[in-house]
């Protein structure tokens, strides 16, 4: 009967290329998670600290990864687990940073997060979860910039039809020439009024050489051209 093989032991335990000895299935203890960041902290590059705490690179680049993202060395919970949603006013706190400052990047946004008291190491949002935030807030203002660029086009389109002045406003009755004059209510002449009450009660037609304007009753709309 063959012995044990050397990567293979009792507890289903296994040594890895660089002579580390690991739980199959179990995250990394929390000293050797501990040393990783400090090892980082210190400037080392992961495959230093690979080789020197004999971990794989790949485990220590995903728990880097994590403590980047998270601030947290503690492991997913087995199974895995919720990202942690930022709610409204975090979301509006964000905003706010982000409007203050535009060069800001996630992770600086995390930081003043937790300085300002807003969130705690348990209620902190990742930094996948603020730039998801801000993903969302640059694709709001260009919704916003777009339907203003439509509005505005719109707006052109209409000034072009209907040539615009500002000097209109306030001085009625408005005229233009080659329009119908805007203001229903231009009292007539009085000899023109007179005369074309006089017509309708007689009943003839108004002349049609009259002035060249069409009055009605006491008021009319002038077509002053």
């Amino acid at each position: 009967m063959r012995g044990t093989p050397k990567t293979c032991y009792a507890g289903h335990t296994g040594v890895n290329q660089l002579g580390g000895v690991f739980v199959n299935g179990r995250p990394l203890p929390d000293a050797t998670r501990q040393k990783i960041v400090a090892l980082a902290h210190q400037g080392r590059r992961p495959c230093d600290i690979s080789r020197l705490l004999q971990v794989s690179n790949g485990c220590v680049s995903k728990i880097l990864c994590r403590y980047y993202e998270s601030g947290t060395i503690r492991p997913r919970a087995i199974g895995g687990s919720k990202p942690r949603v930022a709610t409204s006013d975090v979301v509006e706190k964000i905003e706010e940073y982000k409007r203050d400052q535009p060069s800001i990047f996630a992770w600086e946004i995390r930081d003043k997060l937790l300085s300002d008291n807003i969130c705690n190491n348990e209620t902190i949002p990742s930094v996948s979860s603020i730039n998801r935030v801000l993903r969302n807030l640059t694709s709001k203002k260009e919704q916003q910039q777009t339907m203003q660029t439509d509005l505005y086009d719109r707006l052109r389109l209409v000034e072009n039809n209907f040539p615009y002045n500002s000097s209109w406003y306030g001085q009625w009755p408005l005229q233009m020439n080659g329009a119908v004059n805007l203001n229903p209510f231009v009292p007539a002449a009085p000899l023109e009024a007179k005369k074309e009450e006089d017509d309708y009660i007689k009943g003839e037609e108004p002349d049609n050489n009259c002035s060249g304007s069409c009055h009605f009753s006491l008021y009319v709309v002038s077509t002053t051209w």
